[in-house]
Formats: structure tokens, C-alpha cells, sequence
């Protein structure tokens, strides 16, 4: 076990044959608990009868039209899941389901896959589940199943996972799936923690209250239960289990945690009317396409032409996660990030060059790293991430990871296209922050020597210039995916993209001595030559850098008329993380959870300087 990954590993399932009323089946059995996940004999009415009709479901779906919340411990095979999300659908397709599963050892989708052939589950959610099943790593991992089914999968150990789940304060859990292996298997899943997260989140008013159902009957359970306000019911238990156990909250008084840096993220808050987006670059538009997606009105204000004018212009950008040898916070950062980018993409085809990057050895990556970065990861991202001698060019190791290529104007035109051209202000010249005053929200999505924050330079974090050139030539052949090595090789069906550049200047006019750098680059690094005749054309831009890496990406400033937000800062990673970075903002107007853990939101809120 690789303590980086906070104990999270790939479930270990061997496939056992039970004996059961003289017939023979085959089941998923965990080696670690010495426990079968479920009898694929009747496991799906096991499932119905122990939570679904054990927390009475199929009434109170129909009875509450907006939003629905269950919390389940253990999310094992999903069969839990795939069954009140479809009632969820039969009942109140107009409501929207917010379902939380905690599971410390995820089984892969291969597995997956097998165990519903298994159980011969027809349930139209499993194709949408599987497509944006994430890599076992440890996260908040949101998966949209439908535009009213939300799951977050939240891969950590269950005390952990309790305390890192951003959810907003106003959100209530209506129904809990006590799951998992049995108290006696393993106690780490039924520890004091959970009781008192349960009360702190449990639903208590006239017309509703939060219910449990769990398939255990322990006294410690119920004793546990009792402990923190809930009224325990003791019901007929499924097949050869004499009893299990239902409770329902009545009261407990706890005082609320308090106030820590990820605090502004899960406030409930007036959702804004009116909100304002400075910039249309990678950070702004994606801001304006999430926020347009939540129904939210948005202004877009940029003092260019067009949208991606600064550095979110060059027409090809990658977005690879971090690998890490200790899997540290800016490399789950970048892996969530990931995640966003590709969910999102790949219903959008049209729009990406490349999904893989070849990473070669180089200064930063000896072949120690590649090595270290395969062995860590492999069975964590499965066949998206191998490794490979290559042939074409270093001839040394390399490792193939996901990634994702595209050209930043169409990516941007794609994020504002729903926007009415009404609501777009290009020209426009944001000098001060009176001239927004009408608006609830304003969010400031800016690069680098922005007006805006020359005029604000003592109040907002400060930013460094990263300027960048890449250089535009002559496709001499195809290359089979995108290089990333001290530099980079792309390519589009046109053109071939080298670079980029790294420097402090603030001047984003072409330098021509950056193109023959890149030249010279990719003749030392990759052995290409390219003659200075076959330069096409040069694209020049000032990122935005933090002095940590981390954006600055959350609530700056509020007061009762307006609140400030901020969302720069991305560097070179623009493209990876900043529609994550909008989901994050989202989120927080709109009171949703959050999609990334507590300790990632520290990370990344702007009063982290001040702390």
C-alpha cells in the first residue's frame, strides 16, 4: 500500500462459488474483510429491501419535488446507487438526487462491468456510471449522471473522506445507507466520527426527518445510534438475517465546527442575480459557461476584440496532470482538473487533437521518475498511462499519460457559445470596480497586466509575469501524440507547434529570437531539425503565476450589496485546471458542494496569504 494515496487502493475481488439452497453461484468475495460484497443470487432485491424500502424511498422520492440527498458508506459494486437513482427517475425526474458514497478500496470498472453481467442488471445508468468512473485516487470525484442525478464519489477512508467533503451548510442528508462490511469486518467503517457527522447533517423539522437503514442488527450500532438523537427501529432482516436495524433522527445538539479557510466555499448564500465576468480567456469563459449551464445571468467584460486575446490564445495547449512520487496536493489538484476537462470533452470530439502525451526523460524526469511515476500510478489509471521507448526521437524512456490538446480560441468560442451576444462586452475597459456596482457577483477571470489589477495592486494577491512564445512551422510528418519534454512538440493537421518560451518580461510582442530558441530547442532535446524557413507564424502571451502554483480561485471580498471573486493565477496550467476552477466558483454561489476536498480549497482560496 502506497501511503501517498492515503490508503485508497484498487479493491482486491476474488470470484468464490456460494452454496445456497442447493444451487451454486458465484459471488464477489474481498480477501481483506473475508466477506462476500453480495449474493448475486438475490442481491438486487437484498439492496431494495434493506435501504431502498428500509428508508422508505419510493414515498418520500415523490414527496419531496426539489432535491433529495443520501449518504452511503461503502459504494462497493454501485448496486446500492444504480437502484435509487433509477427510482429516482421513475419518481421525480424534475427534482434533482444528490448522492454521497465514501469507499476506501473502488473496484475498477473492468470489475464492475463484470459483477452487473453477473447479476443480470438492467438499469439504463451503468453505461453513463462507467464512462465517468474516475482513477482511484484519493478525491472528491463528482460524476453527472443525468441533469437530476449528481453522485460523489468520495475515495478516502471513511474518517478522512467525513472530514474532507465540502458540502454546503444548507444541505441536509435525507437518507443514510449504513453499508460496508459488518461492524466485526470492519470496525474502521463504524467509528465515532460518522455518528456525529450523521447528526450534524441529519434533517429535523415537522414535515421531514433524516432515516438510516443498515443490514447489521450490532448492539454497538445501535447503541451508537441512539447515542446521537436517532429513534432505532429494529426490522425483519433479508433472507437468512433475523433482524436489521432503521432509525430516524429525532434530536441532537451539537455546535457547529468552526470556522476554517474552506469556510467561504460551503456558506449558504443568496443565489446572485446578476453576476460579472472580467475576461474571456480560459479562466473567464469557462466561468461563463458553467454559470450560463446553472441558469445563472452572466455579463462577460474583456478589453479585447474577441475572446482568448491574451495567453489563452495559442492555438494548440495540452493539459497533462502532475505525476508525483508522493502524489502531493498540486498533483491531485491537476488529476481533478483532469477529470472536469475530459468529462466534459468527450461528448466534444470535434474539439481535441490529442488524449495522450508522450512524457520524455529529461532534466526534470530521469528515467528513476519515469520508472517511480508508472509503478505508483499503473494500476490506478489502468491502460491510460504506460510506458514506452521512444523510438522516434530521445530513444529513451518515456511514459504515455492522459492528456488532452486543443486550440484555445475554439475551445473558448465552444465555452461562450450559449452566451447572447448581448451579454458579451468586448472593447470594454474595466477601470475600476464602480463601474460593476449593479451586479450581485463579480468575478475577476484576468491575466497579467490587466488595468484592472494595476489600479487594485494593493488590495488583490499579487501575480507573476510567465511569458511564453510558441513557434508555428511546416508540418514535416505526423507524430503520434503530442511530446511533452523540457518543451513541447505538437501538432494539428496543418502545422507543427514548438515551444514554449519561459521568461519574466511583460512584453507580449513577437520576439524572433524565441523562435530560433525553440528551434534550437527541439534539436537538442528531440533531435528535429528545423530550418528557420519553415517558421510559420508566433504566439505570445504573459501567463499569470502564483508564488505557491495554486490559482487563486474563491471568494475575495463580500459585503451585503456585491461579493468579489477571484480566478487567475493558473500559469501554465490554464488549461487543466481552469474549468475545474469554474465548477469551484459554481458551486460556491449556488450552494452545491464542492467538487474537490477541504484541504485542495486551502490550497486555493485568496485568503490563504492573510492565514
Amino acid at each position: 500500500m502506497h501511503q501517498a494515496f492515503l490508503g485508497v487502493e484498487p479493491a482486491n475481488i476474488e470470484w468464490r462459488e456460494i452454496e445456497k439452497n442447493g444451487k451454486t453461484y458465484s459471488a464477489p468475495y474481498s480477501p481483506n474483510f473475508d466477506d462476500i460484497y453480495f449474493n448475486t443470487q438475490d442481491g438486487i432485491a437484498e439492496s431494495q429491501y434493506v435501504f431502498l424500502r428500509g428508508n422508505d424511498l419510493e414515498q418520500r422520492f415523490l414527496q419531496q419535488p426539489c432535491q433529495f440527498s443520501i449518504f452511503e458508506t461503502g459504494f462497493g459494486s454501485g448496486l446500492n446507487f444504480l437502484l435509487a437513482a433509477k427510482l429516482w427517475q421513475q419518481t421525480n425526474p424534475n427534482g434533482h438526487l444528490n448522492y454521497y458514497s465514501v469507499e476506501q478500496f473502488p473496484i475498477t470498472p473492468v470489475d464492475l462491468r463484470k459483477i452487473y453481467k453477473e447479476l443480470n442488471l438492467d438499469n439504463p445508468l451503468i453505461d453513463s456510471l462507467l464512462e465517468q468512473y474516475p482513477s482511484i485516487l484519493p478525491g472528491i470525484h463528482p460524476v453527472i449522471i443525468s441533469e437530476c442525478i449528481t453522485l460523489y464519489l468520495i475515495f478516502y477512508p471513511l474518517d478522512k473522506g467525513l472530514k474532507e467533503i465540502a458540502i454546503n451548510q444548507s444541505e441536509k442528508i435525507d437518507a443514510w445507507f449504513l453499508d460496508g462490511f459488518a461492524p466485526s469486518k470492519n470496525p474502521t467503517m463504524w467509528h465515532k466520527g460518522l455518528w456525529h457527522f450523521m447528526a450534524l447533517k441529519a434533517v429535523n423539522n415537522t414535515k421531514q426527518k433524516t432515516t438510516v437503514a443498515t443490514f447489521t442488527a450490532a448492539s454497538e450500532v445501535r447503541k451508537m445510534l441512539q447515542h446521537y438523537g436517532f429513534e432505532v427501529i429494529k426490522r425483519k432482516g433479508y433472507g437468512y438475517k433475523r433482524e436489521m436495524l432503521t432509525a430516524r433522527f429525532e434530536e441532537k445538539k451539537l455546535s457547529n465546527p468552526k470556522p476554517d479557510l474552506f469556510t467561504d466555499y460551503i456558506v449558504a448564500r443568496n443565489t446572485p442575480k446578476r453576476i460579472a465576468i472580467i475576461g474571456a480567456g480560459l479562466a473567464g469563459a469557462a466561468c461563463a459557461y458553467e454559470l450560463n449551464k446553472a441558469g445563472l445571468e452572466v455579463d462577460v467584460y474583456d478589453k479585447s476584440t474577441a475572446p482568448a486575446s491574451g495567453a489563452s490564445k495559442m492555438p494548440a495547449m495540452l493539459a497533462t496532470p502532475n505525476c508525483s512520487i508522493d502524489h502531493n496536493a498540486f498533483s491531485q489538484l491537476t488529476f481533478a482538473g483532469m477529470q472536469s476537462l475530459t468529462n466534459l470533452l468527450g461528448q466534444k470530439e470535434h474539439l481535441v487533437e490529442a488524449w495522450q502525451a508522450l512524457v520524455t526523460t529529461n532534466d526534470k524526469y530521469s528515467e528513476f521518475h519515469i520508472e517511480q511515476y508508472y509503478s505508483i500510478y499503473k494500476s490506478r489509471l489502468g491502460t491510460n498511462i504506460k510506458k514506452a521507448i521512444d523510438t522516434n526521437f530521445t530513444k529513451k524512456l518515456s511514459l504515455i499519460v492522459p492528456a488532452v490538446q486543443l486550440n484555445g480560441p475554439s475551445y473558448c468560442d465552444y465555452l461562450l457559445s450559449k452566451i447572447p451576444p448581448k451579454k458579451m462586452h468586448f472593447n470594454t475597459e474595466i477601470n475600476s470596480l464602480e463601474q460593476l456596482k449593479d451586479y450581485d457577483s463579480v468575478i475577476i477571470c484576468t491575466g497579467h497586466c490587466t488595468l484592472l489589477n494595476d489600479v487594485y495592486s494593493s488590495l488583490f494577491p499579487s501575480i507573476m509575469p510567465l511569458r511564453g512564445q510558441l513557434t508555428e512551422t511546416k508540418k514535416l510528418y505526423s507524430i503520434e501524440r503530442p511530446i511533452n519534454h523540457e518543451g513541447h512538440l505538437f501538432q494539428d493537421q496543418h502545422s507543427w507547434y514548438i515551444g514554449a518560451t519561459f521568461d519574466a518580461r511583460t512584453d507580449d510582442s513577437i520576439r524572433a529570437q524565441d523562435d530560433l530558441d525553440n528551434i534550437r530547442q527541439a534539436k537538442e532535446k528531440l533531435d528535429i531539425d528545423i530550418e528557420a524557413s519553415n517558421i510559420k507564424s508566433s504566439y505570445a502571451g504573459i501567463r499569470a503565476s502564483t508564488y505557491d502554483r495554486f490559482p487563486y480561485c474563491g471568494l475575495f471580498s463580500e459585503t451585503q450589496q456585491q461579493s468579489i471573486w477571484l480566478n487567475y493565477g493558473y500559469g501554465t496550467r490554464g488549461l487543466n485546471l481552469s474549468l475545474l476552477g469554474a465548477q469551484i466558483i459554481k458551486a460556491s454561489l449556488i450552494n452545491q458542494t464542492l467538487p474537490i476536498s477541504k484541504n485542495l480549497l486551502k490550497r486555493l482560496t485568496p485568503k490563504r496569504l492573510s492565514s
